[in-house]
């Protein structure tokens, strides 16, 4: 089975229920191999997740919709709510490739349940993955992978506006070592804040392809191929609170494919044929899973937004328009620092002021706020930074 990202997307919300429940139509494409079935449920899950994507949720499993038919009663949006129906509208085989259109009923979850991070975009840096073992690329020439890899997956999270504000693709090679992700060592934490200082976000995901071996088996000395050998795929995500430098989350994705070319030949990443091969279309598995798994984990993260300039008794900060502020909403002032406790380990601390402030001017990537009364300077410092309340 083969599948593909359809990346223009017929997304639509339908006015068909009552106000409580939405219904949401997107298509999706799959190609079709030696299984229509399984080609058909592809698309059927690529077309969920755009829809579930436009609604500001993301699905915790595409494996529970099967042939156009939930395998739950309802399944748990992050962000979102529950999908209480779906319906497959249309559908349409032309050669290798099947479109079909769904519509998909999303019940938002109660008020209560709902966190205020939800309703806000996370400014994001993605940092190019690295290849472990580069031996291992040999096979197939495809030394490059890790950096097509995380474009793709960088151009993929972009999509998503209503989770990510993707500020920086750092597409260069970083000296991150997970073996040093320990609360004593410091390096990795200033690390991690200074590519976010750079990429001026609140968050950065970093990554680390560690297999990409072919599966050999015993071949006699006429064999000089195995016959459709598998290859493997483990990644590992990391996911850091630049602010802090904390880990917030690491993921582990493992994917075994037929790869499907020669011993000898040497693949174009660019080219439509390694993404249509079954390894190509498990590589794209993983990113699908990468954007939801991320998008899960920041869901309930609070935006926080850095002083840049303050002047004539305002401040400006750099979350905006594309974060979902709005005009008039309320943030609170804080004061950012750190401490070593009694076992040596450094600590970040946030301490809140009493300074109120609201947004007053509106711009794509900043807002300019202004409190009540008039601020005073000399308790506001650049880099300080504003939460919302």
């Amino acid at each position: 089975m083969k599948r593909v990202i359809y990346l223009l997307l017929l997304v639509l919300p339908l006015v068909l229920q009552p106000s409580w429940a939405k219904w949401f139509e997107a298509q999706g494409q799959a190609i079709v191999g030696n299984d229509v079935k399984a080609a058909r449920d592809a698309a059927i899950q690529d077309a969920v997740k755009q829809a579930l994507l436009y609604s500001g949720g993301s699905i915790q499993s595409l494996q529970q919709v099967n042939n156009g038919v939930l395998e739950q009663q309802s399944l748990s949006v992050s962000g979102g709510g529950d999908i209480r129906a779906l319906k497959v509208t249309n559908e349409t085989l032309d050669k290798n490739t099947i479109t079909v259109t769904v519509q998909v009923d999303v019940f938002p979850q109660a008020r209560a349940q709902q966190c205020k991070g939800q309703a806000y975009a996370k400014s994001l840096a993605l940092v190019r993955f690295k290849m472990k073992n580069r031996d291992q690329a040999r096979v197939g020439d495809i030394s490059e992978l890790n950096r097509v890899f995380s474009d793709k997956l960088n151009n993929l999270m972009e999509l998503n506006h209503t989770s990510f504000d993707i500020r920086q693709f750092i597409n260069q090679n970083v000296s991150f070592d997970p073996a040093k992700l320990d609360a004593r060592n410091e390096t990795v934490r200033q690390q991690i804040k200074a590519l976010a200082k750079r990429a001026d976000t609140q968050f950065v995901l970093l990554g680390s392809i560690e297999d990409v071996s072919v599966e050999l088996e015993e071949r006699s000395a006429l064999d000089f191929w195995v016959k459709d050998p598998p290859r493997h795929f483990y990644l590992v995500t990391y996911l850091f609170d630049g602010l802090s430098g904390d880990l917030l989350e690491r993921k582990h994705y493992r994917r075994q494919a037929t790869w499907g070319f020669k011993e000898t030949a040497r693949i174009d990443l660019a080219s439509m044929k390694f993404w249509r091969s079954p390894y190509g279309q498990s590589l794209l598995t993983v990113m699908d899973e990468v954007m939801l798994d991320t998008s899960t984990a920041l869901a309930c993260e609070a935006p926080q937004a850095k002083v840049i300039a303050i002047r004539d008794n305002k401040i400006q900060i750099n979350l905006g328009r594309k974060n979902g502020l709005k005009v008039g909403e309320r943030l609170t002032l804080m004061h950012n620092g750190s401490y070593t406790d009694q076992f040596g380990i450094v600590r970040f601390r946030q301490e809140k002021s009493n300074i109120k402030v609201k947004v007053v001017e509106l711009y794509h990537d900043s807002a300019v706020l202004q409190g009540a009364d008039t601020l005073d300077a000399n308790n506001i410092q650049l880099n300080d930074y504003a939460i919302i309340q």
